[in-house]
């Protein structure tokens, strides 16, 4: 007797693995793609808090806005957030990196005209930031800021249905 495996019972292990892999991908991509929202999500929520903390101390105005080199705001950036206190000279108070991951973090600020938002003693802009990942048409999380400052996420019932996760877009912050 002889003991081991056979060539058609290896093969047949094979296909079942790779059957079993078609089918578990794409949940496990889905699945990290979750957990890196998560990371985003809190890495806006920190660019937030640091801007109105730097107001509070300095009490000049200051901007949060989106970066692609860590050094200069960018209209289309994908690596970071920079603090800027205003003044006579702008003056980089953080840099705070974000990593997407192929997913996209859309920004909108209002007024519309602006590409960062100001955060001051007298008030703030509002603004929203949604995240999106591949293949999926509503965001994962929206982040809304007020007039006040505060930033809450949104929900479904609360209007996340209105924000839509364009097609395939270049990935932007």
């Amino acid at each position: 007797m002889r003991s081991g495996f056979s060539l058609l019972e290896m093969l047949v292990v094979l296909f079942m693995i790779g059957v079993l892999s078609v089918i578990a991908f794409p949940r496990a991509n889905h699945f990290f793609y979750r957990a890196k929202a998560k990371e985003v999500q809190s890495r806006v929520f920190e660019a937030i808090e640091v801007a109105q903390t730097e107001v509070r101390f300095s009490h000049q105005p200051v901007i949060l806005c989106r970066t692609n080199d860590l050094h200069t705001c960018v209209k289309d950036g994908i690596s970071g957030f920079l603090v800027v206190r205003q003044g006579v000279m702008n003056i980089v108070r953080a840099v705070l990196p974000i990593n997407l991951s192929g997913a996209t973090l859309f920004w909108r600020s209002f007024p519309y005209y602006r590409e960062d938002l100001l955060f001051s003693l007298e008030g703030n802009d509002n603004g929203t930031f949604w995240y999106c990942v591949p293949g999926e048409k509503l965001p994962v999380w929206v982040i809304a800021i007020n007039k006040l400052g505060r930033a809450h996420v949104l929900t479904h019932e609360e209007g996340l249905d209105s924000l839509k996760c364009p097609g395939k877009t270049e990935p932007r912050l």
